[in-house]
C-alpha cells in the first residue's frame, strides 16, 4: 500500500472517530458484505447508527439473526438530522434508496464511479477493486485504528467475505489470508456461517424469478459469444447469475419500476480473463443513457429513468461493438 493511499485510509479514521452525529448507508436490498461492513463499523465504533432504508436481502437478513441484530430505516428527514454519512459497499449514489445531502465518506470496492467524484457533498470516496469484498477494507481499517474487534463483527465481516466470493471461489491469495485471520479469532466456523446464511433456504419469489428469467431468455450467438438478455420484476442478479450458470458467456437481466428500469449483469470468468469488465462496461452505457452504472468485472449494475428492454438493446448492441474491437482475438475457444 503506498503512502497517498494509507493518508486517505487515516483520514478515513479521524471521521469514523469523530464526535459527529453519524449514520451508515448502503444500496438498496442490502447485501451480507453491505450488512456486515455496517455492522461491523457500528459494532467496533459506538455511536455509529445503521441504517437499512432500502431493506436488506434474504441471506443478509438470515445472518443478521443469526448474530441477533436489528436494524431500522429512516426517512429523508430524519437522516438530514445526521452530521455525516458514511456509505458502504455501493457503486454509484443511484444504488442508494434514499441520498440525503450531508457530507458523505465514501468506502467501496467496486470499479471507481465519477458519479460519487462529481458530487459535491462528497468528503473522501475510497474504493479498491482489487478487493473481493467491503468487508476486507472495513476490517483493515478496524486492524489500522487499533480497534477490539467483537467476535459478532467479526462473524459478519466472515459473512461479507463469504457471499461476495461466492464462499471463497472468487477468492484471492489476499482473501484468503484475510478470512483465515478473522476464523482464526473466533470460535465461528464457515460451516456456521454457511447454515447462517441459508437458515430458511432459497425464498420460492427468488426461485420463481429464476425459472421466469430462463423462461423469457433472447440467446445471441455472436463471434462464438453467447449472449442471454431477459426480463423479470425482481432478483435480476440471482436471475442473471441463473442464466450463466446454464451456459450464457454474458446474462443481462432488466425490471422495469416507478418509471424506471434496472439491470444486472454477469459475465463469466473466461471472458473477464480476456479483458472485459463489467463495472466499467456499465458505467460507460449509464453516460449515455443518463443513468448510472458500475460494479465488478463480472458482476454489475445498471439503473436510470426510461424503458428496461431498450437500455438492454443498448447492452447487447455495446457489448457486441467491444467484441468486435477485439480484431479476432477472442473466439469461443478461447473463451470455453
Amino acid at each position: 500500500m503506498d503512502t497517498g493511499e494509507n493518508e486517505t485510509l487515516l483520514k478515513i479514521i479521524e471521521f469514523l472517530e469523530t464526535d459527529r452525529k453519524k449514520v451508515v448507508l448502503f444500496h438498496r436490498n442490502g447485501d451480507p458484505d453491505a450488512v456486515g461492513s455496517a455492522v461491523a463499523l457500528s459494532l467496533c465504533l459506538p455511536g455509529i447508527t445503521v441504517s437499512a432504508t432500502g431493506g436488506v436481502s434474504s441471506t443478509a437478513k438470515n445472518i443478521s439473526s443469526f448474530l441477533g441484530l436489528e436494524f431500522s430505516e429512516h426517512t429523508l428527514e430524519e437522516l438530514e438530522e445526521f452530521d455525516l454519512a458514511i456509505v458502504l459497499d455501493t457503486s454509484s449514489p443511484s444504488q442508494l434508496e434514499i441520498i440525503p445531502s450531508i457530507p458523505k465518506v465514501v468506502i467501496d470496492h467496486h470499479a471507481r464511479n465519477s458519479a460519487w467524484e462529481e458530487r459535491g457533498d462528497v468528503l473522501i470516496y475510497y474504493t479498491d477493486p482489487e478487493k473481493r469484498s467491503c468487508a476486507e477494507i472495513i476490517y483493515y481499517l478496524m486492524k489500522l485504528a487499533g480497534k477490539k474487534i467483537p467476535e459478532k463483527a467479526l462473524t459478519a465481516l466472515l459473512a461479507g467475505i463469504l457471499t461476495d466470493t461466492g464462499h471463497l471461489t472468487f477468492a484471492v491469495p489476499e482473501t484468503l489470508r484475510t478470512a483465515a485471520e478473522l476464523l482464526g479469532k473466533t470460535d465461528i466456523t464457515i460451516e456456521d456461517i454457511h447454515n447462517a446464511l441459508n437458515t430458511k433456504g432459497e425464498n420460492v419469489s427468488k426461485r420463481i424469478a429464476k425459472l421466469k428469467a430462463a423462461q423469457r431468455v433472447r440467446i445471441e450467438e455472436f463471434r462464438g459469444i453467447i449472449m442471454a438478455i431477459s426480463e423479470v420484476n425482481a432478483f435480476e442478479g440471482d436471475a442473471a447469475r441463473a442464466l450463466l450458470m446454464l451456459g450464457a458467456d454474458v446474462a443481462w437481466v432488466g425490471s422495469s419500476r416507478k418509471g424506471g428500469y434496472r439491470i444486472s449483469a454477469r459475465a463469466s470468468s473466461a471472458l473477464i480473463k480476456k479483458g472485459f469488465h463489467l463495472g466499467k462496461f456499465l458505467e460507460g452505457v449509464g453516460k449515455e443513457v443518463n443513468g448510472q452504472g458500475g460494479g465488478h468485472p463480472g458482476a454489475a449494475g445498471l439503473s436510470g429513468t426510461g424503458d428496461a428492454e431498450a437500455v438492454l438493446h443498448i447492452c447487447r448492441e455495446k457489448f457486441k461493438c467491444w467484441l468486435r474491437e477485439q480484431n479476432g482475438n477472442l473466439s469461443v475457444s478461447q473463451v470455453k
